[in-house]
Formats: C-alpha cells, structure tokens, sequence
C-alpha cells in the first residue's frame, strides 16, 4: 500500500509545485525543461542500474512521439493553470484518461463496463460544467473582455483534455508492444525528447528575435534562473517518482484499488491544499462538475 500511497503523492505534487513555481514568478518554460532533464536522468540512472541494452525500434518511436506531447501538454497545463488555478487544471488532467479508453475500445477491442460505461457519461457532463469560471472573478483579474477570456480558457481546457490524454496514451501503446525489460529505457528516451522540446522553446524565449527588447519594456524585475531550476527540479523528481511507483504499486495491488485511489485521491489532495493554502474559489457550476469529475475517475477505472 506504501507505494501507491506515495505515487498519489507525488503525482498530487507534480501540479501543486509547478502551481507554487507560476505564484512566485517563475520561467514555467524553465521550469518544464528542467522538469523533463531531471525525471531523464533519474531513469537514465535506473537504466544503467539495470543493465544497458540496445533499445527496440518502438521504445524509440514511442519515446520520441510521446516526448514531444509531453513536453506540449506541460505549456498547455501551465496555461491553463495561469487562468483557472490548479483544482480545475488537475481534474481535466485527471479526465483525459478517458482518451486512452477510447483508443482501447475503438483499436484494442477492449469493451467497457456498465459501471464505467456511467462514469463516461459523467465525465462528458463535467467537462462543460468545469468550463465555467466563478463569475466576476478570473474576467476582472484579467482586464480583458469577459467572452473572450471565457474562449481562451475553453480552448486551453479542450487542448489539455486531448493532448494530455495522449501523454496517458504514450506508456499505454508502449505496453501494447510487448516488449520487455525496457521500461526505463523507453522513459528515458521520452522524457529526453520531452526536455529538449523544452529546452528548444526556453532557448527561443531568450534568445529569439525581441526577447530582450520585450524583458526591457516589462515593469516586472527579472527573476533569478535558480528559482525556476529548483522547482523544476521538484517536479521533475515528482514527475519521475509517480511513474516509478505507481508500476510497483501495481505488482502489489489490482488495477481496480490502484488507479481509482491513485486519481481520485490525488485530485482531492490538489483541490484541497489549493483551497486551503492559495484560497482558490471554485464556483458552483465548478463544484459540481468536480464532484461528476471524482465520481467518473472512480467508476472508469473500474476493471
């Protein structure tokens, strides 16, 4: 029980440090490139540990295509967290889970049940219900049109959702392949390719065309490389220990206690601690799809 108890954890950690990191200022493109290095070499060092061995041709392709959506989903989580705050950020990440079911049923011929058949529908009905902000609250903060601030959350909500749930599908198709004795291999070369999207993106947003001219005109102090380094050291050590753990809670445990505590209750922990250390209003068309979101995560990963 220890390991899935500490992969809910740090899979709860993961969004509440980048949370931290986007409240204190920091580079979140650094943060998500730093992220991606550090959860690269802590499995480099489990694949060294274990034995090097030439990768399979799949590892490789699988790896390097989910790297580069990994490293998409992050900016589009940060985003997305920028306008809405974590609670409704962590439970769309939660939500994506259901793109990887759909593949499953739609190309593996697996079938679902009658109970998560109903946690389907109540994962379509949150999904517009947590498309809602509080009103007046995140417009004002804003200062922009109330319409189209409600549009560029919406779409960052949808690209999460889809993107995100692609990220899920990555470790998914990786196990359809068979292959074994590659696990650390095959999140190595992932999180690698993920780290130097990253890197692309931070290396363009300071040295691109403009970027000094625009640090210039910012009336906001410049703030220190080390306070994007350090949290996204944490969160890449969140980002690699939930991988790591939640597969050996899984040798000791059913996937039907795993995954609906692992979802469930990571999302309550995020919600919580937001509401109660960062006062995170959620509003009431939020609060209820919150409560549909929980209770979909439960019923479709029910096996």
């Amino acid at each position: 029980m220890l390991p899935l108890a500490l992969a809910t954890f740090f899979s709860a950690g993961f969004a509440l440090w980048i949370r931290f990191a986007q409240k204190r200022g920091a580079n979140l493109t650094a943060v998500g490139a730093v992220n991606y290095l550090t959860a690269a070499l802590v499995n480099a060092i489990l694949a060294i540990a274990s034995g090097l061995r030439a990768p399979h041709g799949a590892s490789l392709a699988i790896g390097i295509g989910g790297g580069l959506v990994y490293a998409t989903a992050f900016f589009l989580l940060h985003g997305l967290m920028k306008q809405r705050g974590v609670s409704v950020t962590a439970a769309i990440s939660r939500l994506s889970m259901l793109v990887p079911i759909g593949v499953a049923v739609l190309a593996w011929g697996e079938t679902a049940s009658v109970l998560q058949a109903v946690g389907i529908a109540l994962a379509v009905v949150s999904l517009p219900l947590l498309s809602f902000p509080p009103r007046g609250s995140r417009e004002k903060q804003a200062g922009g049109n109330s319409r189209q601030i409600r549009r560029r959350s919406a779409a960052l909500l949808a690209g999460l959702f889809v993107v995100n749930g692609l990220c899920l599908l990555a470790p998914r198709a990786f196990r359809q392949t068979g292959i074994q004795g590659e696990d650390s291999i095959f999140l190595f070369v992932l999180f690698s390719a993920a780290a130097l999207s990253a890197c692309a993106v931070w290396l363009l947003q300071e040295r691109g065309p403009g970027s000094r001219a625009a640090r210039a005109a910012s009336p906001r102090p410049a703030v220190p490389l080390l306070a994007s380094v350090l949290p996204g050291i944490v969160v890449g050590l969140c980002n690699a220990l939930a991988n790591r753990l939640i597969v050996a809670a899984l040798h000791e445990l059913p996937g039907i206690v795993v995954y609906p505590f692992y979802s469930s209750v990571g999302l309550l922990i995020t919600v919580v601690f937001s509401r109660l250390v960062w006062k995170e209003r959620i509003g009431a068309l939020e609060t209820v799809g919150m409560a549909f979101a929980l209770g979909s995560i439960v019923l479709v990963n029910l096996v």
